[in-house]
């Protein structure tokens, strides 16, 4: 009896805050802004999710009136599963707490903080309203248009790792945005510069989830410690908005919404938040219960741009990647309405008194409504499959907003944290098999997230020789790319027994082609031949659905069954000519459809995962210039670089300076040193009237004469044209004179 009073004066005091703190027409607005939000938003249609995302920090809210969802799923199906979506961002500044967030509104206008390590009233920011401040979209066919503080592979081409990807930045400078009163807000603004970053995945079990990557960086000159990051968002599952019920999976560390009651076939969905990497802290300034629950947390992932993909990083030892730590159902008027309140509930507080929660469940524990639905096994507030609750003062039936939080943790001065989120979608024959699809994905999408998001990849790039002759090139390269491996296949489950059309293939290697140009661009290569096992594999055809949710038929061109070839010769070239080689190596898979149906042409068929059947590795990974040259005359053929290789102190060489001799020269040539890569590194030009042997030659002495063989002698003084001493390696020397060319190898190991 006593618990079920404090609940119900809990819940009394709830609804006082809200009817007295501000008033709401449509249940979803807060008061207004004092100015319009400058938005931009793009649809993102590319997996099993059709979402939007917004410059301002908001998601899957489409409607600038507020009055539609935008969060679809599944893609086409027309139910909106998440109305809205947004986040918390909580610290303590000038002794009180201070919340900036997005929820139907935002409090952050798009762009960056020009300055920082000032206080928040002297930081600036750049025009909102500037096209450039918008949601940027890359994908497999649009991959041009990308800022240039979003993630580049080492080629400085976007860093493209998902089928889809948005990149968005914003702030929170402007304090008009705030959604309250100075009296309800005392200080608002944080400084805090926000990247959002989405991905999608187009493929079984992940296509449905949204993977989202926050960027939080203090741009003030005051560390933030006891900083809260929280995601929140207006779940509707079903057609009855007022049928969720909110859970929490502490395990997985997930706030999930479901619906109560059964709502029939094709109407029972279930959507879940899941904290997969949260920020890095210090244990020791943690609550234990937390230093406990996330101990074996000891790995990141960071982008490696050499790989062009996320790798796994090890952290320090008494440091630990936080994940969830409390959990919010904002019920009939308990929605805060100010930022101590905010700040409380992510902190797992009561948010009117600020006293932690130690409830055993329901509103009274600061994860709120955690339990297993299914099982009917955990605190008091479980909906199990007997056990519906209409209303009850542990469960509720309505329409609820969710919060899931993490923290507390340092967001240093000029420094940044960076927090993971996943939005999971999941459809079931009832309501509970909805949920038991959620957990399943959720731990797929973990899992996923782990092991840096191996998608389907193309192999490995082949070890590439080029060697210049006169009007020709020879090109020959080794066959590592035939042993690589797809592990994508395993990781997602894709197998015939799993309900798919066909099982996905890990060693799926199935050719190469041969590339060149004149200019080294990405897009200036031209195919010069292809070569293909010899298989049954020739011209697959390939379904998949486009953005409008329709299914389009390509055919793919794997190849004629040519078999397989380690070499190529380009004759009839330019000599002098700079060309560009590159060879790709490629895969097959089969298509694969399933284990969902769709109805295509009257007919239900398995649904296209939109697996690609071939993916290549990229022209510029292994991309080599050269010159064809002529063949060498007789009168240059005794040309010589000495010492070689050069050593730092060498017995050809009396003194200490560093000096490289090129012997037998013409009495006029040039000499062009390149890298082994192509890149000119100095020009030297010889001729009979200069003082050649002491070109460069340290100290510089006035009164010396060369001798009668000097003009045959050139000397280097190891230098680049910019004056810095070259690294230890391979050189190459182009001598170029009216009685022919030479090219030299040599090595420097200093």
């Amino acid at each position: 009896m006593k618990k079920v009073i404090i609940t119900i004066l809990i819940l009394l005091t709830w609804i006082s805050l809200f009817s007295t703190g501000f008033s709401r027409t449509d249940g979803k607005n807060k008061i207004s802004l004092r100015k319009p939000d400058i938005i931009d938003l793009v649809f993102v249609n590319y997996n099993n999710w059709s979402y939007v995302m917004r410059n301002n920090g908001s998601y899957m809210n489409d409607g600038l009136d507020n009055n539609r969802g935008g969060g679809e799923f599944p893609r086409g199906s027309g139910k909106t599963i998440v109305r809205a979506g947004g986040f918390y961002i909580g610290t303590i500044k000038n002794g009180i707490p201070v919340v900036s967030e997005v929820e139907y509104n935002s409090e952050f206008q798009p762009g960056r903080i020009t300055n920082s390590h000032v206080s928040f009233d002297q930081l600036t920011a750049e025009d909102p309203s500037l096209p450039s401040q918008k949601v940027y979209l890359i994908d497999r066919e649009h991959r041009t248009d990308w800022p240039e503080d979003a993630l580049h592979d080492a080629f400085g081409r976007p860093a493209l790792i998902a089928d889809a990807q948005t990149w968005a930045v914003f702030n929170d400078l402007d304090t008009s945005l705030n959604q309250e009163s100075l009296k309800e807000s005392l200080d608002p603004g944080l400084g805090i510069q926000v990247t959002l970053e989405s991905y999608a995945f187009n493929g079984p079990k992940i296509g449905d989830v949204v993977f989202m990557r926050y960027i939080l960086t203090n741009k003030t000159n005051s560390d933030y410690t006891q900083s809260y990051f929280g995601v929140w968002s207006d779940p509707d599952v079903g057609n009855d908005i007022k049928n969720d019920l909110v859970g929490t999976d502490t395990t997985r560390g997930m706030e999930y919404v479901y619906n109560n009651t059964n709502e029939g076939p094709g109407n029972d969905f279930s959507v879940g938040f899941d904290i997969l990497q949260g920020p890095v802290v210090y244990t020791a300034e943690i609550p234990p219960r937390d230093a406990l629950r996330y101990q074996n947390n000891k790995k990141i992932i960071r982008y490696n741009p050499k790989k062009n993909t996320f790798v796994s990083e090890a952290i320090a030892d008494d440091h630990i990647a936080l994940g969830a730590v409390s959990s919010v159902a904002h019920l009939f008027g308990s929605i805060p309405t100010n930022d101590v309140g905010r700040y409380n509930l992510m902190r797992g507080a009561d948010q009117t008194i600020g006293i932690m929660k130690w409830g055993p469940c329901g509103f009274e524990d600061y994860f709120m409504f955690r339990g297993n639905p299914l099982t009917e096994q955990g605190s008091c507030d479980v909906a199990g499959d007997n056990n519906p609750i209409i209303i009850d003062f542990y469960g509720w039936r309505t329409d609820a907003r969710t919060l899931l939080n993490t923290g507390p943790f340092t967001i240093k001065a000029g420094e940044s944290q960076e927090i993971w989120v996943g939005v999971i979608g999941a459809k079931g024959v009832d309501r509970l098999d909805a949920v038991g699809n959620l957990w399943e994905t959720d731990d797929l999408a973990q899992s996923f997230f782990d092991a840096g998001f191996p998608a389907p990849s193309p192999p490995e790039v082949p070890n590439l020789t080029v060697t210049p002759l006169d009007g020709k090139t020879v090109l020959t390269w080794q066959n590592n790319a035939e042993v690589s491996e797809d592990l994508a296949g395993e990781l997602l489950g894709i197998r015939v027994d799993s309900g798919f059309s066909a099982d996905y293939v890990k060693s799926d290697f199935q050719g190469y082609r041969v590339y060149r140009s004149l200019t080294g661009l990405q897009d200036s290569y031209e195919l010069l031949a292809q070569y293909d096992k010899i298989d049954s594999l020739g011209t697959i055809s390939y379904r998949f659905l486009n953005a409008n949710n329709n299914i389009e038929i390509s055919d793919i061109n794997l190849g004629s069954n040519t078999g397989l070839s380690y070499s190529y010769t380009d004759s009839n070239l330019t000599n002098g000519q700079n060309y560009f080689y590159s060879v790709t190596a490629y895969d097959a898979q089969p298509y694969i459809a399933g284990p969902d149906s769709i109805l295509f042409d009257g007919k239900y068929i398995l649904k296209p995962d939109g697996l690609p059947v071939s993916l290549e590795s990229s022209v510029l990974s292994n991309a080599v210039s050269l010159v064809p040259l002529k063949s060498i005359a007789s009168s240059v053929k005794n040309i010589k670089v000495v010492p070689n290789p050069f050593y730092k102190y060498s017995s050809f060489e009396t003194s200490l300076d560093k000096l490289i001799k090129f012997t037998n020269l013409p009495s006029s040539c040039t000499i062009k040193i390149f890298t082994v890569a192509g890149d000119l590194v100095r020009t030297l030009n010889h001729n009979s009237a200069s003082d050649n042997d002491r070109v460069n030659n340290r100290p510089y002495d006035e009164s010396y004469s060369p001798s009668s063989d000097a003009t045959s002698i050139e000397r280097w003084d190891l230098k680049t044209a910019n004056g810095r001493y070259v690294a230890s390696g391979m050189y190459i020397a182009l001598v170029e004179s009216a009685e022919g060319k030479r090219l030299i190898k040599f090595a420097i190991i200093q």
